[in-house]
């Protein structure tokens, strides 16, 4: 159960005020609302009782902040001041896997359908149903969604649909391509060949270009990509991770370079050429590390090492943001840092039973999806 104290602000039962959300609410309870706060029992199954029956809350003095499972929280009826938000609820959709903000909309799947949100609320708009295997990837380019699944094949397969839900148009049927990045005319994405199909004569798996729009064709751009985990399309590269290694190549075609010798998690490009991922190791080591993409840079500049597991990686101007759990076993939760800062911070911890599935940015705006729905928070 998540408590709602208004549609400005939402907050999970249980759900934990970050250090650096705290500091800026700078939340006091005072005894009637001690007596009035309503908390999720601690088995997470969403019953409640009241605050001023429990020991530990009847305890809190005026001055300090009501204390549950060791973190602060925020009562369903206490208000942030002025300027201030807390996480607010912009869809109610369950089951989300992915969302990707594109234009003035968050766009989402939940593993059998597609649909999008209004940044500026209102309900979901389902743009295609029925769908029964799909993967976690999805693009959004030019009023097109690109997005794997295996309804209409018995591999997973590239397509795409207008945003209106019309044009449906399978664009690969390749097992395992589901990554897709799209810029202009062209979709770029893997080729595995592990089954027959005209571009994979006399080839062996890797980037392709092949035309956005599902007519024949295509072009390999290198045949020496194998298990490519994550692709990303800048207005100059395609970057990929694959086994053990980051690589890049010119959307033209040419020789590909090595960006970095790690496996990555996740990966992300920014604006000004940096290719940025995540690597966890088996020992539940974590790092978010950093190159130019175009596969110049001696040696990766690592940003971030911590214990954990790290997962989804955004960057935006100087802010880093990704997904970061304690062990893998854990519930996601979405951690901060600058570029150039040697700490973190905790930007949202995920409360009992409700991890952060996906993350999506804007100029101001952190869009997160849980397995209920998709929320926001100020940056």
């Amino acid at each position: 159960m998540w408590y709602q104290s208004s549609p400005r602000f939402e907050l999970g039962c249980h759900s934990l005020l970050t250090s650096r959300k705290a500091a800026r609410l700078g939340i006091v309870l005072s005894s009637a609302i001690l007596s009035a706060f309503v908390a999720c029992s601690g088995d997470g199954d969403g019953v409640g009782k009241t605050a001023a029956n429990d020991s530990d809350a009847q305890s809190a003095s005026d001055s300090a902040p009501l204390v549950l499972d060791g973190s602060a929280v925020i009562p369903p009826d206490a208000m942030p001041e002025a300027g201030d938000t807390g996480p607010t609820r912009l869809a109610s959709v369950l089951g989300l896997r992915t969302i990707v903000r594109e234009g003035t909309r968050v766009y989402y799947s939940n593993g059998n359908s597609l649909g999008f949100v209004e940044t500026a609320g209102g309900a979901p708009v389902t743009i295609l149903a029925g769908l029964t295997k799909m993967t976690g990837a999805l693009t959004v380019r030019d009023n097109f969604v690109y997005f794997s699944d295996s309804t209409q094949t018995d591999k997973y397969a590239t397509e795409r649909v207008a945003v209106a839900g019309t044009s449906r148009k399978l664009l690969a049927d390749w097992f395992y391509s589901w990554e897709v990045g799209v810029l202009g005319a062209n979709a770029y994405l893997w080729n595995p060949c592990f089954t027959t199909n005209t571009l994979c004569a006399g080839k062996s798996a890797g980037i392709v270009r092949i035309p956005a729009d599902g007519t024949a064709g295509g072009t390999f751009l290198t045949s020496t990509a194998s298990n490519v985990n994550h692709l990303v399309v800048t207005d100059e590269f395609v970057v990929w991770a694959e086994d053990d290694v980051i690589r890049s190549i010119p959307l033209a075609g040419g020789t590909a370079k090595t960006v970095a010798s790690e496996m990555a998690r996740s990966l992300a490009v920014s604006a000004d050429g940096y290719a940025y991922w995540t690597r966890s190791t088996d020992d539940n080591k974590a790092s978010i590390s950093r190159a130019q993409a175009e596969g110049s840079s001696a040696v990766p500049q690592q940003l971030v090492a911590e214990d954990g597991y790290f997962d989804k990686v955004l960057v935006d101007g100087s802010d880093i943001y990704w997904l970061a759990r304690p062990t893998l076993a854990d519930l996601a939760s979405i951690k901060h840092a600058t570029i150039g800062s040697p700490t973190t911070d905790m930007f949202f911890q995920s409360p009992p039973g409700r991890s952060v599935m996906s993350i999506a940015l804007d100029a101001t705006t952190v869009y997160f999806a849980t397995g209920d729905g998709i929320y926001t928070l100020p940056r």
